[in-house]
C-alpha cells in the first residue's frame, strides 16, 4: 500500500496532465486513481498518446465507459443484508 501511496505522489508530466482532466468529470463519469484493496477496471494508456493528443485520450475513455456502462447498479433503497442478495 505504501508503493501505491508513494506512485500516487510521484505522477510523470502525462499523468498530470491525463489527471487534471479526468478530475473534471468528462461527460459526467467519475475515475479514481488505483487502490490495491479495490478492484477497478484498467486500461493502459501510453504516455505518448497523452503527450500527442490529450483530447483523443479523454475522448476513447468516454467511449469505453459508455460501452461498459455502470459498474454499479444504481440505489432503489439500501443495499440487501447479508445473505438478502437479489
Amino acid at each position: 500500500m505504501k508503493k501505491a501511496r508513494a506512485d500516487r505522489k510521484q505522477m510523470s508530466f502525462p499523468e498530470v496532465l491525463l489527471w487534471q482532466q479526468l478530475r473534471k468529470e468528462p461527460d459526467g463519469f467519475r475515475f479514481r486513481r488505483q487502490n490495491p484493496q479495490i478492484g477497478y477496471l484498467t486500461l493502459r494508456i501510453p504516455a505518448v498518446e497523452i503527450l500527442k493528443d490529450l483530447g483523443a485520450v479523454i475522448t476513447g475513455l468516454v467511449v469505453a465507459c459508455r460501452e461498459r456502462g455502470p459498474l454499479h447498479r444504481p440505489s432503489d433503497g439500501p443495499p440487501p443484508r447479508s445473505g438478502e442478495e437479489f
